[in-house]
């Protein structure tokens, strides 16, 4: 029997093929490197990265790996993937084929995604990189041939230092964040493992379970924040609208926050008419918004007062507001309330920074937009807007 190998973390997985993709002008090291770094916890026999509108072998790069364990099995049955690499809603820049030996689990999916995501971006700047030489060597003979090079070098180091204040930055929330639920798991563990008496692990277990749930929760929450915010940045953050029923979608958001509003005696009111047209939209996406701005204003609303969630027909469009009764947010504040990283002085709960920047991502992909309304002591009101069914078809029937 083969050993087995102990599958390394993909957090770190990506991260080490997130700093060798960024690192080199190699692309060809750079993907052999990726691939055999997601090689040891994905079933890969083969991979090929291929450039878009070329047919050239050389414009290809392949790896391929056998153990000897697999020499035998050559001949036996494969399955191919075939990915697209996509960047910021253009045509694929190139494409990226796979040769498995078995079928991929819900988290290898999810990494082979992320691992797509990180080598379209990295071939995109290759192709670019090497459209800048090309540019650069044809305009040898010109006489602005120093400036046009001064320029391109300032726009390629002001997008590198953006790039690396943005890597900077989703590292501190990855190591901050999440090693504090993981050290909450680890420290429980070591606690269930230490109880000596049966009647001691039988009460204890319970308690430990529900305590490693929540931070296992919490890790998820925060994993899945960093890829929402990663697709928004590389604006390839995918919506599927359909007709949806405003008031449902409302009532579905409160449901979730039930336990707590129990916890400080909060009123939720879902503020809806019957008679609201169809709203044109994504719903999962339009939930993720509502839940971060009904647990924003949970948080921050006091005990026994309400949280409103309010829509109301405006034009083509359906305004959702969500209304607390908190401390308010300054006038100074109200202009970052939607940046990435960025949280209030007085906020006193913990976060990332990431969910306000994530939901004005999701509203911008439907066509909407998203602001706050607020003035110290008297609570906040922050608004989205999504258009109507009716609205939507309206104009996607309109002539150009």
């Amino acid at each position: 029997m083969a050993p087995v190998r102990k599958t390394p973390d993909r957090l770190e997985q990506l991260y080490e093929i997130a700093q060798g993709l960024a690192r080199t002008e190699d692309m060809e090291a750079a993907f052999r490197r990726a691939i055999t770094i997601a090689s040891h916890s994905l079933p890969l026999r083969a991979a090929v990265l291929s450039a878009a509108g070329s047919n050239d072998d050389a414009a290809k790069v392949a790896w391929t790996e056998r153990s000897q364990e697999d020499a035998g099995a050559h001949d036996a049955a494969t399955e191919s993937l075939v990915l697209p690499l996509i960047v910021a809603h253009r045509a694929p820049v190139g494409v990226l084929t796979l040769e498995l030996t078995g079928p991929l689990a819900e988290t290898d999916e999810k990494f082979v995604h992320a691992l797509t995501d990180q080598l379209a971006v990295a071939l995109d700047r290759s192709l670019a990189r090497q459209r800048n030489v090309a540019r650069r060597v044809a305009a040898e003979t010109s006489s602005d041939r120093y400036e046009a090079l001064a320029a391109e070098n300032a726009r390629l180091y002001e997008e590198a230092r953006k790039a690396i204040h943005v890597r900077e930055q989703v590292l501190a929330i990855v190591s901050h964040d999440l090693r504090n639920p993981l050290s909450t798991i680890v420290m429980t563990a070591n606690g269930m493992s230490d109880l000596g008496g049966r009647e001691e692990r039988r009460k204890s277990t319970p308690i430990a379970t529900a305590r490693i749930k929540r931070s296992a929760d919490r890790m998820l929450r925060l994993i899945q924040d960093l890829l929402d915010f990663a697709s928004i940045e590389a604006e390839s953050l995918a919506v599927k609208c359909r007709p949806e029923d405003p008031r449902a979608i409302v009532l579905e958001a409160l449901v979730g926050f039930q336990s707590v509003a129990r916890e400080k005696d909060l009123t939720l009111v879902a503020d809806a008419d019957a008679q609201l047209p169809k709203a044109h939209c994504d719903r999962d996406r339009v939930l993720q918004v509502l839940a971060n701005l009904v647990g924003n204003a949970t948080k921050a609303t006091e005990d026994g007062k309400e949280v409103t969630v309010r829509v109301r027909k405006r034009g083509g469009d359906l305004v959702f507001s969500v209304i607390d009764h908190g401390p308010g947010i300054s006038e100074a504040d109200v202009p970052h309330l939607f940046d990435r990283y960025w949280r209030g002085a007085a906020a006193d709960y913990e976060g990332t920074g990431l969910g306000l920047a994530i939901a004005r991502g999701i509203v911008c992909a439907h066509g909407g937009r998203i602001w706050a309304e607020s003035e110290l002591g008297r609570g906040a009101t922050i608004c989205f807007t999504i258009p109507t069914a009716c609205h939507s078809s309206a104009m996607s029937s309109s002539p150009p």
